[in-house]
């Protein structure tokens, strides 16, 4: 873990992780003013006696106000598993929380809805405009109800997180589960990354990433440099990253994975 301090420019990276970042609070306060806007507009709307039109924008507004897009932060214990008949240790990751996948699927819906009258409405009213923005809308909606399908199928996934094997580790932290092997492994980089959000004409963020990158050897079978986010782990980073390299680095090690003894090293 790096002991530089949290970098509050954009856009920047470098080694080690900042496990517990400093906030830029400009992105979740524009958050919070859209959030009061509208509430309001709801009040004002079951005022005027459309109380439908105010339930939505109601609805909406809570939607965004609890879309946590954070992980959860609590501690899962490492735990045995069997993997193809071979036994091993599973350090498990965090799936969506379910308000997200909840808030994913209201403002899927809602948006989706209110899209497709926008159009059907356009259509009839001959107004064009409407028409191609409802439909715009639509494919909006359809990609919120897709993250929301995909949040739900990975919180019933099973035994979800790393693998470590005696020959080698699967990666069950997405859709796709690679299983690299350790001779294919020339070590483990810890690093991290600032991403930059345009919102008008200033740029803000309010988050730093930190990221667990699995480096191959020249000679290794898969392409890419498979990384995992950090904040995903249900287990203290650090202590996984230094289980991965004693493992490593310790191949005669590597048969008590799938024991009580790989459980104590990462659970203490």
């Amino acid at each position: 873990m790096t002991t530089e301090p949290t970098p509050l420019r954009f856009r920047q990276r470098g080694e080690g992780w900042h496990v517990e970042p400093r906030r830029n609070l400009l992105f979740k306060a524009a958050g919070v003013l859209v959030l009061v806007v509208l509430l309001v507009a709801a009040v004002g709307r079951l005022a005027a006696g459309q109380p439908l039109l105010a339930a939505g924008l109601a609805v909406v507004g809570a939607a965004l106000g609890v879309v946590p897009f954070e992980r959860n932060t609590g501690r899962l214990p490492a735990r045995t598993v069997v993997v193809d008949g071979q036994p091993g240790l599973l350090v498990p990751t965090h799936p969506a929380k379910r308000s997200t996948v909840l808030a994913l699927a209201v403002l899927g819906a809602l948006l989706l809805a209110g899209s497709v009258a926008a159009v059907v409405l356009g259509i009839r009213d001959g107004e064009v405009g409407a028409a191609i923005g409802g439909v715009v809308l639509v494919a909006f909606g359809l990609l919120l109800l897709a993250g929301a399908v995909g949040a739900a199928r990975g919180r019933r996934a099973q035994d979800r997180g790393l693998v470590l094997l005696p020959t080698g580790i699967v990666l069950r932290t997405g859709q796709r589960t690679p299983t690299l092997r350790w001779e294919e492994i020339a070590g483990f980089r810890d690093h991290w990354s600032r991403p930059g959000r345009k919102i008008l004409w200033t740029e803000v963020t309010d988050q730093v990433d930190s990221w667990l990158t699995v480096e191959p050897v020249p000679q290794a079978s898969w392409p890419s440099d498979p990384t995992i986010r950090v904040a995903t782990l249900a287990v203290d980073p650090v202590v996984v990253l230094t289980v991965l390299r004693l493992y490593l680095a310790h191949p005669e090690l590597r048969a008590e994975l799938g024991t009580e003894r790989a459980v104590q090293r990462v659970n203490g």
